[in-house]
């Protein structure tokens, strides 16, 4: 049986995506809709393409371009959860400020590899 790095992913996203999905955790964290556009594995070819149109001057602005993407789901924030992640955040926020500087000396004069 062939090792398959893909397939291990695969079942970690599931994981991730079970109940709410990916998706929806991030719109509960960002307390805004998330959404699920179709074929997401060209979005960097479509972003570039529209940019270029810009770029072009065929569309006159990129916020007038919702239209050439096609989304097929769309994810609401779920009020009940938003304070649970600002909870958790503020806790993050908290230990990164009591601990950044000493993370930084640690790293003094590494290079990057």
């Amino acid at each position: 049986m062939p090792n398959d790095g893909d397939a291990a992913l695969r079942r970690v996203w599931q994981l991730v995506q079970h109940a709410h999905g990916q998706r929806g955790v991030t719109a509960d964290v960002l307390q805004r809709p998330v959404h699920r556009v179709a074929n997401p594995q060209f979005c960097g070819v479509r972003g570039a393409a529209v940019i270029a149109l810009r770029a072009l001057g065929e569309i006159p602005r990129l916020e007038d371009t919702g239209h050439l993407v096609e989304v097929t789901d769309r994810f609401e924030p779920r009020a009940a959860y938003a304070s649970l992640y600002d909870e958790r955040y503020a806790a993050y926020r908290d230990y990164y400020d009591r601990t950044h500087s000493w993370f930084r000396r640690l790293n003094e004069g590494r290079t990057k590899k």
